[in-house]
This record gives C-alpha cells, structure tokens and sequence, in this order.
C-alpha cells in the first residue's frame, strides 16, 4: 500500500525477503543475445559474421569511429545478425551466438590491490570495453567525463535501492564490498580525484548481522538512509550534499570499472533482481551477460501466469513485449512478472496527489494539459523543467493515469511502448494523506 505524504511516496517494501535469500548462479544458456548498439548506428560497427568463432578475449564488435567494442562473455558461434527490440521500444543490432566455448561461470574476486593506474587510462578501459552505469544505463566513460565537466564535488556509489522490490545495488555491494570500493576509487580519480561516498538503504537494517559485517567492510565515507521515493530528490537538499554538486553511480559499474582497469574486459555478470506478484518469492540471480530473460524466469517458481513483464524498476521500469527476444544486459537490474493487465485509466478526479508528492514542485496534470493544447509556456509555469521522471505522481494516481508518460510524449521525448502496470492491490488507491 502507498501513503501519500507531500515531496515524495512511501511504498510497501518487498526487499527485505530477497535480502534474506542467498545469491543464486544462473548457468550460462546455450543462446545468448548480445546487444552491439543501436540499429541507427549500425554501420558504423565492424562484427562477427554468421558461421564466426568468437572469444571471449576478444572483440566481436568493434567501432573505431567511438573506441567502443564488445566483448562476448562467452566462447561460440555467431549463427544470426539482427535487430531485437529492446526495453523502451528501440531497436538494436544483437549477436545471436550459440555457446561452445569457454563458458561465463562465477566471477573470479579481485582482491590484490592495482598498481598507480591513471586518469585517461581509466576512461579509456571504460570505453573500450562499453562499460555502462546500471543507475541509468549511460555510457559509463561519457558519464565520467560529465561529471568532470559538470565539476562534480563528490562522487556517490548510490546503493540506496529505494524501489519496492529492487535490491540489486545493496546485493552487488554486500557481495563485493573491497572490489565496489576499489572500483568506486578509480571512477573517483578519473573524476580528478574528487570526494566519494557510499549511500545505502536501511532496507539492510532487518539484516542486522550483515548490515553488521557491511559497515565494518566500509572503509570510505558511508551513509545509511531512508525516506519517500525518490529518496534523491529529498537527500539532494541536506547535508551532507546540500550545496555541492554530486555525482552518482552504481555498484555494479564500479566492480566493472574495476574489471577493465585490471583485465581489460568487461565482467560477463551482473545481479538481477527477480521478483514480482507473479512469482512466489524475489530473489537475487548472478546472470550472464545476453542471457534471454525468458531463461532466467524459468528457474522461479511462478503462483500465476504472468501478463506483462518490466525490467530496471517497478516505477520507472520499461515493458518487456517479448521474453524471449529480450537479454539480460548490463543496466538490466530487475525483472518483474505482474499477472494481470494494465488498469484502464479513467477521468481526473481532481484530488491532487500528483502535484502534493511532487519532488521537484512540479503541477503535473496542469502542466500536461498545457503541452497538449500546445502551449508550452504555460505548461513551464507549471513546471514542467522541474521535472525528474520519477513516475511518483503515476504511482499515486487512483484514476490509473499515465501522466509522466503522456507528458514525455507531449513534450516530444521518447515515451514509454506500454505504459508499466503498478499493482493496483498492492499500490491501491485509499492512499492516506499525512
């Protein structure tokens, strides 16, 4: 059940049972679907062709024009070159291989400390490798390269988790806890050596002897948090970041870091959240790199057949129109199976909850009525560049409203293929005001 309270959301949460649950290793299929880049960019790709061995040491991709190439996280045989839809409705140039080869088994820990490595070598492992940030699927050296422009101050591993059912992040962190902080210390240097930080949810509270052994693992500054989705919006404007530009990535993009300053590879996991009304219970997967989700959903057990799937988040998450089709990739960080479908949305009951939670001060249904007579200037009166695409007025909505998606179309940016369906009796609408 949600309660309403003004800047922000409190959602039941469903994170703690899969905190309780051990990490589970998900073999490598026999099929993988790597993700090479967007269809649009296509020539500019030099791959493998059908009937080619790839290894995993190896490029299968490569694009000079951008320093980019993709490794395969397994051995095997291209037999296909096509385009896939991917979460979000873009298309994307994949490699179907079939494995044969050296196979993706657990990851191997790194625990010797590196060698002095430099700025723009950590840039360019980053980019050579396509290393991307699970937060928000940037490339992970454009991002860092922002920051630098931006003149970030400090440099958060964000390992707050404060979506309903996602724990990837805070599993990522209690699994590889000296290798996240190792990693987290390279982006920071190639940051220019800026002040970093880890930010976790109290989700690991109901842990106590991990939360325990967690903090003592922790070296660098540490805050332990908690609050009303999105937790950022709020955090941004107190100590110990009010007044200071911040910067924030995944744990999982600072143990791949990691993994290409030191082996010059990308890893071929990455934690996965799996969960849902649609399954008995959440639990965390240790997955291959371009595994088909379809095979990651038939290790669970399911209550119901479910209807539609969304992968990254259960509030900003993206449809999934095929499980098949559709790999795991490196910003994948939860699948979740509803068994119903998406509520029919109905007329505004003009109650308010969209502007009252709010983060950013935003009149959402106002401002989306301004853009879809046109009138763009009324629709910032209202503020619309405020906006932070959280999805929070979405979530409160009792009239089942897409607002966030239908002001993203509106204002011309790439919306949603299907709106994402938040489970109705779980996110019910007898929403309780403070």
């Amino acid at each position: 059940m949600e309660r309403v309270f003004g800047a922000g959301i409190r959602l039941d949460n469903e994170r703690t049972p899969a905190l309780r649950n051990a990490l589970r290793i998900l073999p490598t299929p026999e099929e993988l679907i790597l993700p090479v880049c967007p269809w649009a960019q296509r020539q500019e790709w030099q791959v493998a062709q059908p009937g080619e061995q790839i290894l995993p040491e190896r490029a299968a991709a490569l694009c000079e024009a951008r320093g980019r190439a993709m490794c395969p996280p397994a051995g095997g045989t291209v037999t296909a070159v096509e385009a896939r839809t991917m979460p979000g409705g873009e298309e994307w140039l994949c490699l179907i291989v079939e494995v044969n080869g050296k196979s993706a088994e657990p990851q191997e820990t790194i625990r010797h400390k590196y060698s002095r490595i430099g700025r723009e070598e950590i840039l360019q492992a980053a980019a050579v490798t396509s290393l991307q940030d699970e937060l928000d699927g940037a490339d992970l050296a454009d991002k860092l390269r922002r920051f630098v422009r931006q003149k970030t101050e400090i440099l958060v591993c964000d390992a707050v988790c404060d979506d309903p059912y996602n724990t990837d992040a805070l599993r990522a962190l209690m699994e590889n806890t000296e290798e996240v902080q190792m990693g987290l210390a390279l982006a920071a240097t190639a940051c220019c050596g800026i002040r970093t930080m880890i930010v976790t949810s109290r989700a690991a509270e109901a842990l106590a002897r991990e939360a325990a052994n967690l903090r003592q693992r922790i070296i660098v500054p540490y805050l332990d948090v908690t609050g009303r989705y999105p937790i950022w919006e709020n955090l941004k404007h107190q100590a110990p970041f009010a007044g200071h530009r911040v910067g924030r990535i995944g744990p999982q993009a600072c143990l791949r870091l990691l993994w290409a300053a030191r082996l010059h590879r990308a890893p071929e996991r990455c934690i996965v959240t799996v969960g849902g009304p649609a399954l008995r219970e959440t639990v965390h997967y240790s997955v291959t790199v371009g595994t088909p989700i379809s095979k990651v959903l038939e290790r669970c057990e399911q209550v119901e057949s479910y209807r539609i799937l969304a992968v990254r988040s259960a509030i900003r998450g993206e449809s999934v129109l095929s499980a098949a089709d559709t790999p795991v990739t490196q910003d994948t960080r939860c699948i979740l199976a509803f068994p119903e479908l998406p509520p029919v949305p109905r007329a505004c009951i003009g109650c308010g909850r969209c502007v009252e939670i709010c983060p950013s001060g935003v009149f959402p249904l106002y401002a989306l009525r301004a853009m879809e007579r046109g009138d763009k200037k009324r629709a910032e009166y209202f503020g619309l560049h405020h906006c932070v695409d959280c999805r929070a007025c979405e979530a409160a909505c009792p009239a089942n409203i897409p607002i966030a998606a239908r002001l993203m179309r509106a204002a011309g940016k790439r919306p949603q293929p299907v709106e994402l369906w938040r489970n109705r009796r779980e996110v019910r609408a007898d929403a309780m005001h403070r």
